[in-house]
């Protein structure tokens, strides 16, 4: 997984948590290799986490945090990538 997008991710969803410091590999680990059910409709993504999942809060505040971010221009979120 290129850096870049985690990098994004640390910049905007992690910080003031346990994982703001950490390496990619946890990250990847803990966030983003997890088993889920996601529901995509036209209005809204719903994740479905296994209720023995351990990170479900921090999950969820990294969520909400990218939920309140509202990108008007498409190109934006590149120019945030590079």
């Amino acid at each position: 997984m290129s850096h870049k997008p985690l990098n994004l991710l640390r910049a905007i969803g992690l910080v003031g948590t346990e994982l703001a410091r950490a390496q990619v590999g946890t990250i990847r680990t803990r966030l983003l290799k997890i088993g889920a059910v996601i529901v995509r409709n036209t209005r809204c993504v719903r994740f479905f986490l296994a209720s023995a999942f351990p990170y479900q809060s921090l999950f969820q505040t990294v969520a909400q945090r990218f939920a309140s971010i509202r990108f008007t221009y498409t190109y934006r979120v590149f120019s945030l990538l590079t």
